[in-house]
């Protein structure tokens, strides 16, 4: 038997791999044997003489590559760059080397050919940096079973199957195809109702079909005490993104409704543990992955508990992608249940996109939704963001969106994980205004018209309103005015008794922004109708006016509250007495100027008191009662001032 101590079995008490792998691969190429790797592994566990010393012999004559330090950076850039050259022109090794090298660096090659191309040119300049590439992706160590790389056929072939065999027992997928647990107990404290995880369901395909449900199948039968559905699209994907949390095509896409990559597991999680499922398995090209519930790893947790694995499994090709789901029997209405959340995302089908007002490629649209005849109740609808239905204003509820229909093709907002509630504020500041700037001239100015039914109803927070707002304001930019209807009147401010009176009248008093647009305002209207009954004053009730507009400023009246006087005729108008109040002038009839001073200037001063309310009034009564102590305090103060104005009046006459 070899002494331990001679030099050559020294280095058999190298790295056991490494010295197995040595002997191999030079061994074999000399006298090839398919029991060689057997003899070889025995003769390293018990050498006897006879096995040792041709053995010996062999780590004798190559002791050199086997005396590489354990460390690559050991080698001088000439060895080096040797072995990458005799990896580069074994072309079963370069595509095995450079194929692992892409599948774990997806984000800085484009291709596996890239990867290859990098090799070439980094071959001569750079042939440490591709050797620590090398065993940092595919473990310490094979560097140095690839250095007995050369143009010896045996030899590069058995390298190739040493390789092989390192990969398939260490690799990630083969893991996976033993079954993985995911990490994430069945206790995990998610609660979603078949709503919420069939939109997760129908949201993948949704996303990967282009923002649509066309041509995404959903087939329903039963099998014995089962009940399948299986959902099929025509997109592929990688299997691995159902594997990690975090893991998704979609994380920086704009017009994906997902993105973090936990949906499917989470949603797995639920189906089984929450709704009985019995089988859950994705598909897509060559592979399946189920998804299981079953006992976590033994000392992965103080107790015994269960978890979510994920198993994978390999399948002859196809095309397309599919999801089935196994039900008991007794579950065969979440068939229809599923059917029903199709409604949440987009298709043709979807009867909250058909007939839309405005829509725009890339940005959004609108339907408006017509109010049922003879119905005061505003219809309400839907929002969508990315194509998803969302929740607006209320986390539980969907139609909270006052008479519209409304969607972004685009995420617009921070996401959500749960894609849970579009808030008004939110609305208002990001998603109508996005919507706004996409509206051309002439499409506003459609729009304005077919928000007709709307000009003159809805509260001005409703979303509605603030978009026919958003759009006058812009086409008032543009200095575009538009025509109405002569009834169609832009509220201001004014009393509610000349509003009321307005529309017993028979016209439609509309949102105070469609002035921006053309439409006449209420006041001006008010003020043509009133030229109906205004009579011209004389010389002297014009001097008569003046005379009690300069007495109530002197009493301390501001300028604001003194108002001009419009005349009417007792006679001619029976509805108003001897005067009447609105925000713009004061109604007097001609008689009540005929009248005394005092009597005159009391009318007067009673009427500017209305400004703080109607006929009984408690503010009302207080102003006048207030204004009438002015008159007195400045008779009093100012006896002779008053007395000229009196006899002022007298002199004017009639």
């Amino acid at each position: 038997m070899l002494n331990k101590h001679d030099p050559p079995f020294y280095l058999i008490t190298r790295p056991f791999i490494f010295t197995q792998n040595l002997l191999y691969f030079k061994h074999n190429s000399l006298c090839p044997s398919e029991n060689m790797f057997e003899r070889i592994t025995k003769a390293l566990k018990k050498p006897d003489k006879k096995e040792a010393e041709p053995l010996a012999s062999t780590i004798e004559t190559y002791k050199k590559p086997a005396e590489l330090p354990e460390e690559v950076g050991g080698e001088n850039d000439t060895q080096l760059t040797r072995v990458i050259k005799n990896i580069c022109e074994s072309p079963q090794i370069f595509d095995l080397v450079s194929q692992q090298i892409f599948d774990l660096n997806l984000d800085s090659f484009g291709s596996v050919n890239d990867v290859k191309k990098m090799i070439q040119e980094k071959a001569e300049s750079e042939p440490l940096y591709l050797a620590k590439l090398v065993e940092s992706n595919l473990g310490k160590g094979t560097f140095r079973i690839l250095s007995f790389v050369d143009k010896n056929t045996n030899a590069s072939k058995n390298v190739f199957k040493i390789l092989r065999a390192k990969n398939q027992e260490d690799s990630f997928e083969n893991k996976i195809q033993k079954g993985h647990y995911m990490g994430i107990m069945e206790s995990y404290d998610v609660q979603w109702n078949f709503e919420k995880a069939s939109r997760d369901i129908l949201q993948n395909f949704f996303d990967a079909n282009g923002q649509t449900l066309d041509g995404i199948k959903i087939e329903k039968r039963e099998d014995g005490d089962k009940f399948i559905i299986e959902i099929s699209g025509s997109q592929q994907y990688d299997w691995r993104e159902l594997i990690h949390i975090g893991a998704s095509s979609k994380s920086d896409s704009e017009t994906s409704a997902g993105g973090f990559g936990e949906g499917a597991k989470i949603l797995s999680l639920v189906l089984l543990r929450d709704y009985g499922v019995q089988e859950l398995k994705f598909s897509s090209g060559d592979w399946n992955i189920e998804y299981y519930l079953d006992e976590i790893p033994e000392k992965s947790y103080h107790k015994k508990t269960q978890g979510l694995y994920v198993k994978k499994s390999n399948r002859q090709k196809q095309d397309g992608n599919s999801l089935k789901i196994v039900f008991p029997i007794d579950q065969k209405e979440r068939g229809d249940d599923l059917e029903k959340a199709k409604e949440l995302f987009y298709s043709s089908e979807n009867e909250d996109f058909q007939n839309s007002n405005f829509n725009e490629p890339q940005v959004g649209g609108f339907k408006i939704l017509k109010k049922e005849k003879d119905s005061w109740t505003e219809p309400k609808g839907n929002f969508y963001m990315a194509g998803q239905r969302i929740n607006f204003d209320s986390r539980d509820k969907w139609e909270t969106v006052n008479g519209l229909n409304i969607w972004t093709w685009k995420k617009l907002i921070s996401k959500d994980r749960d894609r849970g509630m579009i808030t008004r504020s939110e609305m208002e500041k990001q998603m109508l205004p996005f919507i706004i700037e996409a509206i051309g001239e002439e499409q506003g100015k459609k729009l304005v018209y077919d928000f007709d039914e709307y000009w003159d109803n809805g509260f001005s927070f409703n979303t509605n309103i603030i978009l026919l707002g958003g759009i006058a304001e812009k086409l008032s930019k543009a200095e575009i005015k538009l025509d109405f209807e002569d009834n169609c009147l832009s509220t201001d401010r004014m009393p509610t008794w000349i509003r009321d009176s307005l529309r017993a009248a028979g016209y439609r008093l509309c949102h105070d922004f469609m002035s921006k647009i053309g439409m006449k305002k209420a006041s001006e209207k008010f003020r043509e109708l009133q030229e109906h009954f205004k009579i011209e004053a004389t010389p002297q009730e014009e001097q008569k006016i003046n005379l009690l507009k300069q007495t109530t400023k002197e009493l301390g009246f501001d300028d604001s509250q003194i108002k001009d006087v419009w005349l009417f005729s007792i006679k001619d108008e029976k509805s108003i007495f001897d005067g009447q109040y609105n925000n713009m002038f004061f109604w007097l009839s001609r008689e009540n100027l005929q009248k005394d001073f005092f009597n005159t200037l009391h009318t007067y001063i009673h009427e500017l008191s209305h400004e703080n309310g109607p006929h009984g009034d408690a503010k009302f009564e207080y102003a006048l009662e207030s204004n009438k102590m002015k008159i007195q305090q400045f008779i009093k103060d100012k006896r002779e001032r008053m007395e000229w104005f009196e006899s002022e009046w007298k002199r004017i006459g009639n």
